[in-house]
């Protein structure tokens, strides 16, 4: 009868364990499926790593259904659960387990003691509020005392351990750890049969870490949680709140910072040295010209200095004394287009014939050589096409003209307008004698001692230089002639003009 009591217990307490050990399985799942999404940042005191940790948990264990002792099922007992485990990192623990409790048939009887060992990888998950919970699996080792009175098995037996821990954080080394897990083994029986044997041991204690330094994420040297700038970049130096020094606040921190004492204001990269875009000797942020050529000498501001005003900086001006007004090339040296050693700029008559003498304005010395010769033809004089309309282009050349006209008293010019052979003659002749007039009224308008001493005439086309052949002989062709209409000019010129003139013969 005593032996009927127990096996009967057995038998109906089966269908009752086996679901709880169902449900114990699908919560160990379920914890550890929240752990795996778990991703929010843990808030509380900061970690030490690498360190430590000893747990001491009290709890319950309960056993499989299928481990009998003297044919009667084993209550559920109490059990001290121990953990010794370290943390290289805050996303994994290493931990050796161990735990025992003492088991008792059901109905009474002789206690059974049961003990466990296990080494253990258990990946950390934060959680909010301080909470981080860690899936674990490792390989245990099963011992039962007393293993003659138990239903197939061994004293020793092996199996793999799993389960999930939930800690709260509550102080720089102290957490509170709940934790469940699942001790199996596959123990034979005297036929070689292997049974899966499953015991569930639930615990709740205190974790107390050691050892280790505190977190220190940016490695400035202050712990993340007196850490006010936790990002310093690796080298910047801080202060005792972790904040990085930068002494002459150009935004680069001591320690990173190439030039330590650059003045306030000038632009710096990333290594806090002075940055000069134009490469002028002036740093960017205190360069007033930033864009400064290459090779030009600046002053204390940055700016090029341009000693001869050509619109060419000293250091790349190759012809640095230029005189003032003077057109200039890129090099800085005056330009002369027509060749006649007055520069573009000053030249007056920038178009004048090559080889032509030009007094110190750049136009030709018409006068010397009309005095010279009795007459003079001039191409620079110039008319709109097909019209008498002069261009203001030539104005300066008559100009230059009448002056030197004017200067001769007594001296009377005969101002003929000659064409090229394009055109009909009644055309040519009408075009040339109103140009010649133009002519006539410009210097006498401009000059009026002339007034009275120039006759306009009109000669169309028939009085050529050259062959109308090509464009350049044509150009020769239309041009402005003055000739000389008295034998000799008058031996009272001013002295300032006499030179121009040839004494009448005797």
């Amino acid at each position: 009868m005593p032996r009927t009591v127990p096996s009967s217990r057995a038998t109906q307490s089966t269908p009752a364990l086996r679901p709880a050990r169902c449900r114990l399985t699908r919560t160990l799942f379920a914890l550890a499926g929240i752990a795996v999404l778990a991703s929010a940042p843990r808030a509380g005191a900061e970690e030490r790593l690498p360190h430590g940790q000893f747990a001491l948990l009290p709890g319950a264990t309960t056993f499989d259904s299928r481990q009998q002792y003297g044919g009667r099922d084993l209550d559920a007992s109490p059990s001290l659960e121990a953990r010794l485990g370290l943390m290289p990192t805050r996303a994994v623990r290493f931990e050796l387990a161990g735990g025992f409790a003492s088991a008792k048939p059901a109905g009474g009887g002789a206690s059974v003691t049961v003990s466990h060992v296990a080494l253990e990888l258990a990946p950390m998950f934060d959680l909010p509020w301080s909470f981080g919970v860690a899936p674990f699996l490792g390989l245990g080792h099963q011992s039962y005392g007393r293993a003659e009175d138990l239903t197939s098995g061994s004293t020793g037996r092996w199996g793999p351990e799993y389960g999930v821990a939930l800690d709260y954080r509550f102080g720089e080394r102290l957490a509170l750890r709940a934790e469940t897990r699942a001790l199996t083994s596959y123990p034979r029986d005297a036929a070689g049969t292997a049974h899966e044997r499953v015991h569930a041991v639930s615990g709740l204690g205190v974790a107390y870490a050691f050892g280790g330094r505190p977190r220190d994420t940016d490695g400035d040297g202050i712990a993340d949680g007196r850490d006010r700038q936790p990002a310093t970049p690796h080298g910047a130096q801080v202060d005792g709140s972790g904040i990085a020094l930068d002494d002459d606040r150009d935004g680069v921190p001591n320690g990173l910072d190439a030039e330590p004492a650059t003045v306030a204001g000038l632009v710096v990269d990333a290594h806090g040295a002075a940055v000069d875009s134009d490469h002028d000797g002036v740093a960017d942020g205190a360069d007033r010209c930033a864009d400064t050529p290459a090779g030009a000498t600046v002053d204390i501001r940055g700016c090029p200095t341009d000693t001869d005003a050509d619109g060419v900086a000293d250091g790349i001006d190759h012809c640095a004394d230029t005189p003032h007004g003077a057109a200039v090339d890129a090099g800085g040296c005056p330009t002369d287009a027509d060749g006649d050693l007055v520069y573009d700029g000053l030249d007056r008559c920038a178009d004048t014939p090559r080889g032509a003498r030009v007094d110190a304005a750049g136009c030709p010395e018409p006068v010397g050589r009309l005095i010279d010769t009795g007459r003079i033809g001039i191409t620079a004089v110039r008319f709109a096409t097909g019209s008498a309309e002069l261009l203001v282009a030539s104005e300066d050349t008559l100009r230059a003209i009448g002056a030197m006209l004017a200067g001769v008293p007594g001296l009377r010019i005969e101002i003929g307008g000659h064409c090229d052979s394009r055109g009909g003659d009644e055309l040519n002749q009408r075009l040339s004698e109103q140009r010649a007039e133009t002519v006539v009224a410009f210097l006498t308008r401009a000059f009026p001692a002339l007034d009275g001493r120039l006759v306009a005439r009109g000669y169309g086309r028939s009085k050529p230089v050259a062959p109308n052949t090509g464009a350049r002989n044509m150009a020769r062709n239309r041009r402005v002639q003055f000739t000389v209409l008295n034998d000799a000019p008058a031996a009272t010129a001013p002295q300032a003009t006499g030179s121009l003139v040839r004494p009448a013969a005797p």
